[in-house]
């Protein structure tokens, strides 16, 4: 099996109990899925399922659902900030010094061309919490959404 494949139960007699309804938030629409939990830390995605009970998606989902474990879990998933060097590599920092860092280019930005010149694209992809975070970013930086 490859690490993309879904991830689909292999039998329909486990216990009911096992799985935990949810929901996949990589895009818009949202599907109710079921996952069942699994691996020495608990933190791998065993199997994936569409939940039938779901009003909106009725038990069918995209692939992404399918594929949140690889997602979650991929040995090239990024899991702290990064900083461009002027070589054009990458370094790791830490949460702090990346904020700061953000923050004070986008005041540069804003004291230099105005709030309103500052634009937000989100490409379509991604859950809900990016739009909320942008309004509130946006807002503060005198830019309208």
């Amino acid at each position: 099996m490859h690490p993309t494949d879904p991830v689909e139960p292999t039998s329909h007699t486990e216990d009911a109990s096992s799985w935990r309804k949810t929901a996949c938030i990589l895009c818009s629409l949202n599907c109710g899925i079921e996952i069942q939990r699994g691996g020495p830390d608990g933190r791998r995605l065993e199997r994936v399922r569409g939940d039938k009970a779901h009003p909106g998606s009725r038990g069918c989902t995209r692939e992404k659902p399918l594929r949140l474990d690889y997602y979650r879990n991929s040995a090239d998933r990024i899991t702290s900030p990064l900083r461009r060097r002027l070589c054009g590599t990458f370094e790791d920092v830490s949460w702090e010094p990346a904020i700061s860092e953000i923050a004070a280019r986008f005041l540069d930005l804003k004291a230099r061309h105005g709030g309103e010149s500052i634009f937000y694209y989100d490409g379509g992809q991604g859950n809900h919490l990016g739009g909320a975070y942008a309004d509130s970013t946006l807002k503060a930086l005198g830019s309208s959404p």
